[in-house]
């Protein structure tokens, strides 16, 4: 039967002025229109704001924006019935009943759907705090709109079921069941969802942690309630208001029909909760601090004569609590790894501490273990090479067919050895010190700072300190003392400043924090990157032993942190690339490059070296690095050797993190309060004076020179001495206090990152798919062998360094030639590159 032979188009009676509506009919479309008028005003207001206000302009603030946007669409219905003549008449006719059951099933079932999704958001962050929710941003979406149309579809297809509702306007008829638990049964798993979240926020702060009184941002019992009574309210409202939909399907649904033409106390329960969840939202929203903060802001700078007012208002117990960020639930897993990163640094302590006694005697002011001669910790190639020579190979880790080069450096090796045997004896078992571990619980963790008695009520946070003897070797090779250690990571100062705490922009969405000297940097890493490195480890550190110079990152520490919750949470310590850089100074530009071509940038051509750019960013808007020549060939040996070694150990995918910053007065002035010294920056200059030395140094008989700057303050600046060869030359400069480019208006700051990456089954999978499934570029994308990304990435690194055999070639073809060449040599046959371990 067709719809207009179900529904009689002249329904209304022309006796009655045009209108059928008996005054319970007319009284529920003005209540509930007066109650929509509310909730649009509501979620505008908070339309506006989040556009307006910056701090807002981010997660998971946002999806509070989309549940904005669908109650205005939503609160329409009910607005445009009530203000409209003859409301009731909208269910008789078909464009009109046809479009206000499309507003409710597609953008109801979307309001409900963010609502849910946001409760759901709050319980990942709160049992993984150390996890960015962002990344869960396509899926809320994806589920979000595509369950609202695929409903909507399926209700529009099956037409015959709209009709009359029950609160007055039109939607699914109350007969048909089936489809009115499309809608309803999403939502009984949205409360499921509201309820759980805030039971489980409430038992992750039950038990009030000693890491809180360590830190300057305690966190009250006040403001665990505060925080409660928040999410309490929201998940109030939000069932409150769908309480009353739900009740009255649900008595529909056992048999109970609505009369015609009259309202029953369960119509207007309907009608009233779904029309004002905008406005109870909109009071909700403006209890965010940042909201009220930035809303009484803009206030007073439109409205001065407010300033007194709003000035004296702030100051009330209310004001002062909705301004208070510690009792907003979204900052709760702010607060939750605030106490997993208290205890990780008294862990830190404890391992500092239990360990001292190998630091000490590891120091580098102790020759016994690392010797007088600097030639031991150069590569083994660079030993056996002449001062005269001026070209040299990087380090062969991975083919062992070369007998002759190995031959020349046997003599060299032995007396390397020999130099290092009374480390090797000290070392009790080294090749096992990877297997080594220390749980501390969290009594053991406060026992020091607190009186805990046996009875004490404490969480059941335990830490995890792998491979103590090890890293403890890494540090004092890099002359970080203990003390110096312990004073980055000290607590009392770690909070003061909760923006050095942010996820990574790469892919991985790794959780980091920067000690707040910014030398050290703490970051999240997966299980499987644990293992590696505690695997590995050794070999890191024979390999800077060598390379004391490396541009690798360095690792100071592994840890594992478990919750209560037994989620663990894996956390390396490594150097910080720019950590060098006086503190009050901005990085004008940062670059990630691989070496790689799809998805690596180049899609903006407004880049302007704003945000992080990658590869393609680079070669458009940059093209090079202004070096000083006689570092080019230095800076590019080393990271041969660098990416050499880590080919030996599978590993790929890492990339070179620039940083530039403009050399100006600002930044020497700031350099000069940080105690730092421009001296110990790389320059052309500090070169050419360093040549110049060289004969009166081969004329006293010196291979090695003792570490000095210009002015002979101390450590840190250059390595004087006769290295013509590049390998020698390359160990001899410490580039981490950055290198002046050759015009001197520029400081370069450079580091190879991310490590920890094998060439594994799941690296070669996501080939296999992107080569195959989206048919990208193979010779283009990042997943590729180790031997063939090493070659790319080194030929990227003879791009981007400014040469003369790149001098007179434009940066785009530099890039495509070197991976026209790259092809040819390692991609003749797809299934083994995809396939072969």
């Amino acid at each position: 039967m067709s719809f207009t032979g179900r529904i009689s188009l002249d329904a209304f009676d022309s006796s009655h002025g045009g209108s059928s509506e008996s005054p319970e009919i007319h009284t529920l479309y003005r209540v509930s229109g007066s109650l929509a008028l509310l909730s649009c005003i509501g979620a505008l207001f908070v339309i506006i704001t989040f556009i307006t206000i910056k701090d807002l302009k981010k997660h998971p603030t946002r999806m509070i924006f989309f549940l904005s946007v669908c109650d205005v669409l939503f609160s329409l219905k009910y607005l445009v019935t009530a203000v409209l003549p003859h409301s009731d008449s909208f269910q008789t006719k078909r464009v009109a009943c046809y479009l206000q059951a499309g507003i409710q099933q597609f953008f109801g079932l979307a309001s409900i759907g963010w609502s849910g999704m946001i409760s759901l958001n709050l319980i990942i962050s709160t049992s993984r705090p150390f996890e960015n929710t962002s990344t869960y941003s396509k899926f809320y979406h994806g589920w979000i709109w595509s369950y609202s149309i695929v409903t909507s579809a399926i209700l529009f297809k099956n037409y015959d079921v709209i009709g009359p509702s029950g609160d007055g306007t039109c939607w699914i008829k109350a007969e048909d069941k089936p489809l009115l638990l499309m809608f309803f049964i999403p939502l009984l798993a949205y409360f499921s969802i509201s309820i759980s979240s805030l039971i489980i926020a409430a038992i992750s702060t039950r038990n009030k942690s000693l890491t809180s009184s360590t830190t300057n941002n305690s966190w009250s019992d006040r403001n665990r309630t505060g925080m409660l009574l928040r999410m309490s309210t929201y998940t109030l409202v939000f069932i409150v208001c769908w309480a009353g939909p739900l009740a009255h399907r649900i008595s529909q649904i056992a048999g109970h029909h609505d009369a015609p033409n009259q309202a029953s106390v369960l119509m207007f329960f309907d009608a009233i909760g779904v029309s004002i969840q905008g406005f109870m939202n909109a009071l909700i929203w403006i209890t965010n601090p940042s909201i009220l903060r930035g809303f009484l802001d803009n206030i007073m700078k439109y409205l001065p004569f407010s300033k007194k007012f709003i000035k004296d208002g702030e100051n009330t117990p209310l004001i002062r609590s909705l301004q208070d960020e510690n009792q907003d639930p979204t900052q709760l897993a702010v607060m939750l790894r605030n106490n997993i990163l208290t205890c990780s640094l008294r862990g830190i302590v404890l391992s500092v501490n239990d360990n001292l006694n190998l630091s000490n005697s590891s120091s580098l002011n102790n020759q016994s273990h690392i010797g007088g001669d600097i030639h031991q910790h150069l590569p083994f190639d660079s030993l056996s090479s002449s001062p005269s020579t001026s070209n040299s190979n990087p380090i062969n880790y991975n083919n062992n067919n070369n007998n002759n080069n190995n031959n020349n450096n046997n003599n060299n090796n032995v007396n390397n050895n020999n130099n290092n045997n009374n480390n090797n004896n000290s070392n009790d078992n080294f090749d096992n010190l990877n297997e080594q571990f220390k749980v501390y619980t969290e009594k053991e963790l406060f026992k020091d700072i607190f009186d805990i008695s046996p009875d004490t009520n404490m969480g059941s946070h335990k830490f995890k300190d792998y491979c103590p003897n090890i890293f403890a070797k890494i540090r004092a090779l890099n002359n970080i003392t203990p003390s110096d250690y312990l004073k980055s990571f000290d607590s009392s100062l770690f909070f003061e400043n909760l923006s050095n705490q942010k996820f990574s922009e790469g892919k991985s969405g790794s959780f980091m924090c920067f000690s707040p000297d910014n030398k050290f940097l703490i970051k999240t890493i997966t299980r499987q990157e644990s293992v590696l490195l505690k695997k590995k480890i050794n070999n890191f550190y024979n390999y800077l032993v060598k390379n004391n110079h490396s541009f690798l990152l360095k690792f100071y520490g592994c840890h594992k942190i478990s919750m209560p919750n037994d989620h663990t949470i894996y956390l390396a310590i490594m150097s910080n690339v720019f950590g060098t850089i006086p503190q009050g100074i901005k990085i004008r530009e940062r670059y990630d490059l691989k070496g790689s071509k799809v998805n690596r940038g180049g899609n903006d051509p407004l880049f302007k070296g704003d945000g992080l750019g990658l590869d393609l960013d680079f070669v458009n808007f940059r093209k090079f690095l202004n070096l000083p020549d006689g570092f080019s060939h230095s800076i590019i040996q080393q990271l041969k050797n660098d990416s050499a070694f880590l080919t030996s150990l599978n590993i790929m995918d890492y990339s070179l993190l620039i940083g530039v910053i403009p050399n100006n007065e600002d930044f020497k002035k700031k350099l000069i309060e940080s105690g730092g010294n421009i001296n110990n920056i790389l320059s052309g200059s500090n070169l050419n004076n360093n040549n110049n030395n060289n004969n009166n140094n081969n004329n006293n008989g010196s291979s090695s020179s003792s570490i000095n700057n210009n002015n002979g303050h101390g450590s840190g600046g250059l390595l004087k001495g006769s290295f013509t060869n590049s390998s020698l030359i390359s160990n001899s400069f410490d580039f981490s206090n950055g290198i002046i480019s050759a015009d001197e208006k520029e400081i370069y700051y450079i580091g190879v990152i991310d490590i920890l990456q094998l060439y594994d089954f799941s690296k070669k999978l996501e080939r296999f798919l992107k080569v195959y499934l989206f048919r990208k570029d193979g010779n283009g994308i990042s997943a590729t062998r180790p031997e063939p990304y090493k070659q790319r990435f080194l030929k990227r690194m003879n791009e981007i360094i400014k040469n003369k055999n790149y001098k007179h070639k434009s940066a785009t073809q530099q890039y495509n030639n070197s991976i026209i060449n790259s092809n040819n040599n390692y991609y003749h046959n797809e299934e083994e590159v995809l396939f072969d371990t």
